[in-house]
């Protein structure tokens, strides 16, 4: 679904104009909502009790992603379209790099949802001090709702990768 930037009404992907307001929609300005939440649905939040350590910024405590193997890959070589990561998450293609990781345009084969998925560089995701800190940001960044900031859905690993998906 997209939100309209005036009156915050919920319209089908793609749309050009907001069916409530008609106000114009592009894409600079539209709000996509992947998984809006309504009546009935569960909000999931990091697994842990606030003010434990190990629930903010521990690890992979709080991981909601099962760490499971897709065979030998080597961790240093870009995932190929067609990779499945963690039995859930379909590797369409590679969008860009950047100083932290890969992004790749992926599938949510369970929920059968577009993402984006970001891949930690191997040689950062080896030292727990960076994975401290960037969990840390990221369960910040969660609790920011604006137009510009993207959502970050799940932590996780699998296959030798530790992956977010936005």
């Amino acid at each position: 679904m997209v939100e309209c930037p005036v009156c915050h009404a919920s319209n089908p992907p793609g749309s050009l104009a907001c069916l409530k307001c008609s106000t114009p929609i592009e894409i600079d300005d539209a709000t996509i909502v992947i998984n809006p939440v309504g009546e009935g649905a569960t909000v999931l939040e990091p697994a842990g009790t606030p003010g434990d350590p190990d629930a903010t910024i521990g690890g992979t405590t709080g991981w909601s992603v099962p760490i499971q193997r897709i065979g030998p890959r080597d961790p240093n070589a870009p995932l190929e379209p067609g990779t499945v990561l963690g039995d859930r998450y379909e590797i369409l293609k590679r969008l860009g790099e950047g100083g932290m990781g890969a992004v790749y345009k992926a599938r949510d084969r369970e929920l059968d949802k577009l993402l984006a998925l970001k891949v930690i560089r191997p040689e950062l995701a080896g030292h727990p001090d960076i994975l401290r800190r960037f969990k840390q940001e990221l369960l910040l960044a969660r609790q920011v709702t604006h137009k510009n900031v993207i959502r970050i859905f799940d932590l996780g690993m699998a296959g030798g990768c530790k992956f977010i998906t936005m």
